[in-house]
């Protein structure tokens, strides 16, 4: 068996391996820009209307309610009818996290798909609710039974393959910094 031992008495090595053990105790600005890519790729698929982990397109909306919301004047994105929940998009990061969310009530419901009970609506600002039927005549009821609804998922939360590459890159660079800084 041959053995070769190496002992390394470089004062700049050291302080390069020291620097690389500090940026591992608080990793804070790393985290930053992690928080940094994970809110791009959030806003990416808002943009794309495009699920960020695999790249498939969200499901369309249901032809009734494109056909409401349109009439309503909202003719945008898919989960972009007031931006709030894009506003809201939210980056927390520390030490050794990193993190991206939503407080919206009804992000989860989008994320993750939802399924709403039957349940009954009333008239509240106006003494009756209008609507066209199926067959295109209005009719006005005090109130209705609405059957439930199912909310399919859209995910908007996580990182793809291309946001994956970026965020190493951003590590990468972090670490290179801190041992050229040493």
């Amino acid at each position: 068996m041959i053995r070769i031992d190496v002992n390394i008495d470089d004062d700049q090595l050291m302080d390069s391996l020291a620097a690389l053990a500090r940026q591992g105790e608080d990793a804070s600005p790393i985290m930053r820009g992690l928080a940094g890519v994970m809110r791009s790729a959030a806003e990416d698929a808002f943009d794309l209307e495009r699920d960020p982990v695999t790249g498939t397109a969200w499901p369309p909306l249901n032809a009734a309610y494109k056909k409401q919301r349109y009439a309503d004047g909202y003719t945008g994105k898919i989960l972009s009818r007031t931006g709030k929940m894009q506003e809201h998009l939210s980056v927390r990061y520390g030490r050794d996290f990193a993190l991206v969310g939503v407080s919206a009530p009804y992000a989860a419901a989008h994320q993750f798909g939802a399924r709403t009970r039957a349940h009954i609506i009333r008239a509240r600002a106006k003494r009756a609710l209008a609507f066209y039927g199926r067959n295109g005549r209005l009719i006005v009821r005090k109130a209705v039974r609405h059957p439930g609804s199912r909310i399919p998922p859209r995910p908007f939360l996580g990182v793809g393959e291309e946001h994956k590459a970026e965020m190493r890159q951003l590590i990468v660079r972090h670490l290179r910094k801190a041992v050229r800084g040493a």
